[in-house]
C-alpha cells in the first residue's frame, strides 16, 4: 500500500515538472513572438505599370499562299528549294514547253478553220448552226492554248518562305493536297506579319478594346518579347463555347515566329505611368501595409490602383522613398519591433 502511495506522489511530481516547463516553453514562444521579428523590405518607388489579360493562341501568317498551275503539265524546271526566301515577282518552277507546242499547232488550225468559216456563212455555203459550233471550238481551244501559255512558268506573288514542295523535276503536276495539306504545288509563307486569333471570356471582354498593344512570347524564342496590337474584337459569342473572337496581330520582321506556332499573349488592359509602385507581397488583406519606421512596424491603410503580376500602384496612403514589409508580414501586430534582413 505504501509502496502505491510512493509510485502515486513521483508520477504527480513529474507531473507537475511537465507543466511547468510547458508554461515556460510558452512563455518564451510569447516573448519571442512579441519581441523583434525579422522581415524583408521594399521601398515606394515611381516607374510605368500595366495590367494585362493573359491568353494563348496559334499564331500564323497573314499571307500564305498555295501556288499551283491552272491545268495539269509537265515540270521542267524547279528553280527553289524548300526554305529558301523569295522575292516578289522571282521565278520558281518552268513548266515543260511541248505541251504548250502542241496545243498552239491545234489552234493555229482551228482559227483558220474559224476564219474560213466566217465567210462561209457570210456566202451562205454554211448555216448559223454550223458556225456557231465552229465558233464554240475556236473559243475553247484559244482559252486553253492561252491559258497553257500563261502558266508555263510560277512566280512568286509575294515575298516569302518557300515551305513545301510536293512535287519533282520531270513529273506531271496532279492537283490533290499532299501530306502536309498542301492543296498545290508549293506553298509561300511570308512571316513578317502574323495573327492570331484569341478565345476571350465575358470576364475579359470589357477590358479588351481595338487598339490595345499585346506582348507576346513563345517556349520557342525564350527571353524574346514580341509586340502586337488587338484588330478585332467580335462583337457576338461564338454560339458553340460561349466565348468572343479577339484577333491580334502580330510585329515579326525578323521572321523569328512560325506558323503554326503556340504563345502568350498578354493584352495591355491598363496602364499608368510614373506612379508609386510597391511589390504586390506588400499588400494584405487587400488594403493594408506595413511601413518600417524607426524600427517598427507601422500599420498602414492605402488605397491600391492597376496591378500586375508582381507589382501594384498605390494611389493613396504611402509616399515616395519610404519602406514597406513585402515578407514577414502575415500575422505581424502594429508597433511591434522588427529586423529588417
Amino acid at each position: 500500500m505504501k509502496k502505491n502511495i510512493i509510485l502515486l506522489i513521483i508520477v504527480l511530481s513529474l507531473g507537475l515538472v511537465g507543466c511547468k516547463n510547458k508554461e515556460k516553453v510558452a512563455v518564451k514562444e510569447t516573448e519571442d513572438f512579441t519581441g523583434s521579428k525579422y522581415v524583408s523590405v521594399a521601398e515606394v518607388v515611381k516607374a510605368d505599370i500595366e495590367a494585362y489579360a493573359e491568353y494563348t493562341g496559334r499564331l500564323a501568317a497573314i499571307e500564305m499562299n498555295d501556288i499551283a498551275p491552272q491545268i495539269p503539265q509537265r515540270i521542267d524546271k524547279i528553280h527553289i528549294n524548300e526554305g529558301d526566301f523569295v522575292n516578289k515577282g522571282q521565278l520558281l518552277v518552268s513548266f515543260d514547253k511541248n505541251t504548250v507546242d502542241q496545243l498552239k499547232a491545234n489552234y493555229d488550225n482551228v482559227k483558220k478553220n474559224y476564219d474560213r468559216s466566217k465567210e462561209l456563212l457570210k456566202s451562205g455555203v454554211i448555216d448559223q448552226k454550223t458556225f456557231d459550233d465552229i465558233e464554240v471550238l475556236y473559243t475553247s481551244t484559244k482559252a486553253s492554248y492561252e491559258t497553257s501559255m500563261n502558266n508555263l512558268e510560277i512566280r512568286a506573288p509575294f515575298a516569302g518562305i518557300v515551305t513545301n514542295i510536293t512535287q519533282k523535276e520531270g513529273e506531271n503536276y496532279t492537283p490533290m493536297m499532299s501530306a502536309s495539306g498542301v492543296m498545290g504545288l508549293l506553298r509561300i509563307v511570308n512571316l513578317a506579319n502574323m495573327k492570331a486569333d484569341l478565345s476571350v471570356t465575358d470576364i475579359d471582354l470589357h477590358r479588351i478594346k481595338k487598339g490595345q498593344a499585346v506582348y507576346i512570347s513563345s517556349d520557342a524564342n525564350p527571353g524574346t518579347v514580341y509586340h502586337g496590337v488587338v484588330s478585332l474584337i467580335s462583337a457576338s459569342a461564338n454560339a458553340m463555347t460561349g466565348l468572343y473572337q479577339c484577333e491580334v496581330k502580330v510585329n515579326n520582321s525578323k521572321q523569328e515566329l512560325k506558323h503554326n506556332q503556340f504563345g502568350r499573349f498578354n493584352i495591355v488592359t491598363q496602364k499608368a505611368k510614373n506612379a508609386l509602385i510597391i511589390p504586390l507581397s506588400a499588400v494584405i488583406e487587400s488594403n493594408i501595409v506595413y511601413v518600417v519606421e524607426d524600427g517598427k512596424a507601422i500599420r498602414r491603410e492605402v488605397k491600391t490602383g492597376i496591378s500586375s503580376k508582381d507589382s501594384i500602384q498605390i494611389i493613396d496612403g504611402l509616399f515616395l522613398g519610404e519602406t514597406v514589409i513585402v515578407d514577414g508580414n502575415i500575422g505581424i501586430a502594429d508597433g511591434i519591433s522588427v529586423v529588417v534582413r
